[in-house]
């Protein structure tokens, strides 16, 4: 049995998403994954990674079994198209570990920086018993 701590889950997340070839219009992408704030953020494009949310969903002798987890993920490119497949690029590696996208924002323009950005929500269940994610139903 391995429980998984909110620390551990962000940086799987930031490991898996650094391991995506953005390949896009012919010109591969340096795409940084990280979990800085935006604000501080130089290097576009990026994905940032803000602190999973988790819930005990079922606990044995006060052990955490199965837990949901919810996590915002930010993408930020300088264009707006190529954000779009910078997004479908972090869903597909997403879907891959099972997580299921719940939620995105519209592609907002940032006046400060002048770079695009979307935040999408996935989610997902952990088990412990056998370190494995499954698929929200």
């Amino acid at each position: 049995m391995k429980e998984l701590s909110i620390r551990e889950l962000s940086d799987l997340l930031v490991d898996k998403l650094n391991e995506i070839e953005d390949i896009i219009e012919n010109e591969n992408l340096e795409v940084e994954a990280s979990l800085s704030d935006s604000e501080t953020i130089s290097v576009f494009p990026c994905r940032l990674v803000n602190t999973p949310i988790e819930r005990i969903d079922f606990a044995e002798n006060n052990i955490p079994i199965i837990k949901s987890f919810r996590v915002d993920i930010e993408i930020w490119d300088l264009k707006k198209r190529r954000l779009m497949d910078l997004v479908n690029n972090t869903d597909n590696k997403l879907y891959s570990l099972n997580f299921t996208k719940t939620n995105s924002t519209p592609i907002m323009h940032d006046e400060i920086s002048n770079k695009y950005k979307m935040t999408n929500t996935y989610e997902v269940i952990y088990n412990a018993l056998d370190h494995s994610f499954k698929l929200i139903k």
